[in-house]
């Protein structure tokens, strides 16, 4: 059985988006031509380029995740602070970089896959995303993009419009006034270009696709700097991982990472970020010194092109 944790943060970003209710009628029809999920390695495709951004509301947490593949069996996952372009988790080659303040070094995880999701539970749409140690051996990836489900819970309002350059515009919202807005290619393999969630009265989506490609050669997999990173002078130590609770371990780290970076960059957050987090008096000044230290390496090293 593939081993992944799902990252409790975009459930949080994620709860309010969607509600369950039928679509109505009209655009229905259409909806259901134009909506494809996408599910890898089971789907032909020759390729799949997706961003994704994900939004703290009230808070200064930005996150670009970046998943790109190539068939038959190319996989990369490259999660960024948007902020200023810092990564904090990269797998690629098989490998995943952790970019996490609170440890001294860098974390290498070697004989690594990706696991990227969007699907509904409930009345939540989640986005998890990690990383798949070897089962028997065998690393394996997977990518399960049920957007038909979520298009499914966007009930009022109801618009699907052509616009000049010939791309369809879809708008509606749910009953508690959050919105959805996409684009789409009927032509396309993949007909949905982009996609945007907002909880209501926010001026940024929480959840936003800006980029949803297949069949492009302009998107290659990325790859892991690993002679790089032996020459940066970074400090690294490879992650040795016995099983579930291990792996959970780690992508706690990454999502302590996350909040952390938004506090070592908003001090005024700082006490209910450690509040959150059960910090035991957290030395911010010594995290914001691992950070400054690294950034700038890592962003030459993992650059967001």
């Amino acid at each position: 059985m593939t081993r992944n944790v799902r990252w409790l943060l975009i459930v949080l970003l994620c709860t309010q988006v969607v509600l369950s209710a039928p679509c109505a009628a009209g655009v229905q029809p259409d909806l259901e031509q134009l909506v494809k999920n996408v599910v890898l390695p089971d789907d032909q495709l020759s390729s799949l380029a997706l961003d994704m951004h994900l939004r703290l509301p009230e808070s200064p947490v930005h996150l670009l995740c970046r998943l790109r593949f190539v068939a038959s069996d190319s996989y990369s996952l490259q999660i960024f602070d948007a902020r200023d372009e810092t990564p904090v988790m990269v797998i690629a080659d098989q490998m995943t970089m952790i970019n996490d303040p609170f440890a001294e070094k860098l974390t290498i995880i070697a004989s690594s896959g990706v696991v990227f999701e969007l699907l509904q539970q409930g009345e939540q749409v989640t986005a998890n995303f990690s990383f798949n140690q070897p089962v028997d051996g065998v690393i394996k990836n997977r990518v399960d993009l049920d957007f038909k489900k979520l298009f499914a819970q966007v009930d009022k309002d109801l618009q699907l419009q052509t616009a000049e350059n010939g791309r369809l515009n879809f708008s509606g919202q749910t009953v508690r006034g959050n919105r959805c807005l996409a684009s789409f290619n009927a032509s396309a393999p993949l007909p949905l270009q982009s996609l945007q969630l907002f909880i209501a009265e926010t001026a940024e989506p929480v959840l936003e696709f800006s980029l949803l490609q297949t069949g492009s050669a302009d998107y290659p997999v990325a790859e892991f700097p690993l002679e790089g990173l032996q020459q940066s002078g970074l400090a690294a130590a490879p992650a040795h991982l016995n099983g579930f609770l291990d792996t959970m371990g780690v992508m706690t780290s990454v999502l302590k990472a996350v909040f952390a970076r938004a506090a070592i960059h908003e001090p005024s957050i700082r006490e209910k970020v450690g509040d959150m987090l059960k910090l035991v008096s957290p030395d911010w000044e010594k995290m914001q010194q691992n950070d400054s230290q690294r950034r700038e390496k890592l962003r030459e090293l993992f650059p967001l092109r």
